[in-house]
């Protein structure tokens, strides 16, 4: 679902990111949004050029689709963030408050709801706890991955 709605994307902190994409935080709203980086991102090598800005939707298409699933799932919903949608980006601003809006696939974000705790990657957590291994292993059994 993607919302109608424009957004302006302004950096108050900065947190750790992916290699796909940059994750903002509006405190105020308690929310974070996940914005997939495009090849002028100066953390992406140069050489990948825009056919990673065709590999990065891709990956945001299945994650925004992965965030709809789970979300209308009343077993699978516990274990994730709510899922607001993918609003659509007008402008990305920095800390130093440059505007960076050239930097991102300004359609692909996800607005999830900001969680406490540390930030890691899925990969790196899964073995750690007994229930995130027997979800991934029930969303693998239901077709979905």
């Amino acid at each position: 679902m993607t919302t109608e709605r424009e957004l302006v994307i302004k950096q108050v902190v900065s947190i750790p990111s992916g290699g796909f994409a940059d994750v903002f935080l509006a405190p105020a709203e308690r929310k974070v949004f996940k914005l997939f980086k495009n090849h002028k991102h100066p953390g992406v090598p140069p050489e990948r050029g825009v056919i990673e800005d065709e590999l990065r939707r891709l990956v945001f298409e299945a994650e925004r689709r992965a965030y709809e699933i789970a979300s209308a799932d009343e077993d699978l919903k516990k274990f994730i963030p709510v899922f607001y949608g993918s609003p659509k980006v007008s402008h990305v601003v920095a800390l130093n408050g440059q505007d960076i809006t050239h930097q991102y696939l300004l359609d692909c974000c996800l607005e999830l709801e900001q969680l406490e705790g540390e930030c890691d990657k899925f990969e790196n957590v899964r073995n750690r706890f007994e229930h995130v291994e027997a979800l991934f292993h029930r969303i693998r059994l239901s077709g979905h991955v």
